[in-house]
């Protein structure tokens, strides 16, 4: 047995107690001290910004525990404008088991935010963003992500919205990645919340991006969805939609297949605001059972409007003969007055052949649009369908002659159905928009 001296034993003493004692303890103590220092707020901004594509600045870094990062005042921008994007009083990101063997050891990135805020007019960059990480431009996600809050507010000058019970999930599939967030409104209380959905598809040779929205059993304000899609807010303030979109990326831009109903739709503000001259009042609901569109270009829609009671000056009604091939009933009286309507309503189908419009006023017979206590005011024209170059001029507001009148023109011909861009047909069976639709039944976890 080898003999020790006294002097040996105590240095190899003190040798493991430096290794096994001191050392580890120093390291904490340096690497907890390190974490408060402002170096190490810069870096972990810095690490976001290159795996977010984003301009990050944070007010506070914590570590609570092992494996739990929160994030105290984060903040998002546009990286060239400097445009915020959005903020967040705290985010606090963790693992947990996912419980479904998904990811490495089967966890699940979990992220709990406070108070979150995203600009109205950078809505796109949110896009862009959950885009990058479904393209892997973030980085790898072999696990599978949860986010939670309470609530979102989403800031506008004009019309702020406000999100609740929000939940959202990015998966991987055997088609791709799709990125989920449900959403309810304040004060709704319906069963199946409303949804939307972003998705990239691998299954061919080239990958396919989708998205979509889902409102549920209950109807979204047209005044937030018009945060995202032009021409909403002249609906009215009280306007909303019930219903469903579906959108792939093609080879010759956008698909976009929807459906569903505008609710509440103020007819008086909507014509009103692109003819001035013309007073149509009541309100209505217009439904689409399908509207079918590419890169901007509605390729056929079919639906109803039914609306009244409300008034119609002799100007809309002029117009509605002269521009719309209706016609007038005997019976209507002069229509150089305004004419009080009860009932509005009518059925149309738009595609590269032109416009048909059929009246259902008549309870045992179709053909009236317009009635009132009087009988028939308006009827469906007699020769159908309304060539589409017709339905362009009477859709051009009216104004003096030239360049303005001639751009007007041309911005509606490029989202008008022709029969090139009409004979596409339908979106196919196998399209990744119809697989998201099947991928979307079941509930989120």
């Amino acid at each position: 047995m080898l003999q020790l001296s006294d002097k040996t034993r105590r240095r190899i003493t003190l040798s493991l107690f430096a290794i096994l004692c001191i050392v580890p303890t120093v390291s904490a103590a340096a690497w907890g001290v390190w974490r408060h220092l402002p170096w190490h707020l810069r870096a972990e901004a810095q690490r976001l910004g290159w795996q977010l594509g984003m301009k990050v600045s944070l007010a506070a870094v914590h570590h609570p525990r092992p494996g739990v990062v929160r994030y105290e005042g984060l903040v998002l921008a546009n990286p060239e404008t400097g445009q915020e994007v959005a903020r967040c009083r705290m985010l606090e990101a963790a693992w947990e088991s996912a419980g479904d063997g998904r990811g490495p050891g089967g966890t699940r990135l979990v992220l709990s935010a406070t108070e979150p805020e995203v600009e109205a007019a950078a809505l796109d960059e949110v896009r862009r963003l959950v885009d990058r990480v479904l393209t892997g431009r973030a980085g790898p996600l072999d696990a599978g992500v949860r986010l939670t809050t309470e609530s979102l507010l989403i800031r506008s000058a004009h019309s702020p919205q406000t999100l609740t019970d929000l939940k959202g999930t990015i998966e991987s599939l055997p088609e791709g990645m799709l990125a989920k967030l449900d959403f309810r409104l304040p004060g709704q209380s319906a069963p199946k919340p409303a949804w939307v959905y972003l998705g990239r598809y691998r299954q061919n040779a080239a990958p396919v991006s989708v998205l979509g929205l889902d409102t549920g059993p209950s109807a979204l304000p047209c005044s937030l969805l018009a945060l995202a899609v032009d021409g909403l807010a002249s609906l009215g303030p009280q306007s909303a939609f019930r219903g469903g979109i579906d959108a792939r990326e093609t080879a010759d831009g956008w698909q976009v297949v929807a459906g569903g109903q505008f609710e509440e739709v103020e007819l008086d503000r909507l014509v009103a605001e692109r003819f001035p001259s013309y007073r149509l009042s009541g309100k209505a609901q217009i439904t689409i059972e399908q509207a079918l569109l590419l890169d901007g270009r509605l390729q056929k829609a079919r639906g109803m409007l039914i609306g009244g009671p409300g008034e119609a000056n002799a100007a809309v009604l002029d117009a509605a003969v002269q521009r719309l091939g209706l016609t007038r009933s005997p019976d209507s009286g002069s229509l150089d007055r305004a004419i009080r309507y009860d009932l509005l309503a009518a059925e149309f189908m738009l595609d590269g052949e032109g416009l048909r419009v059929g009246g259902l006023c008549d309870e045992g017979r179709r053909g009236t649009i317009v009635a009132g206590r009087q009988g028939p005011i308006l009827g469906q024209p007699r020769l159908q369908p309304l060539p589409v170059a017709a339905l362009v001029r009477a859709l051009v507001a009216d104004g003096p002659a030239g360049s303005a009148a001639s751009a007007e023109v041309e911005r509606i011909w490029r989202r008008m159905p022709v029969p090139e861009i009409a004979r596409f047909g339908s979106v196919p069976a196998g399209s990744p928009s119809v697989q998201a639709r099947r991928i979307r039944e079941p509930e989120p976890r």
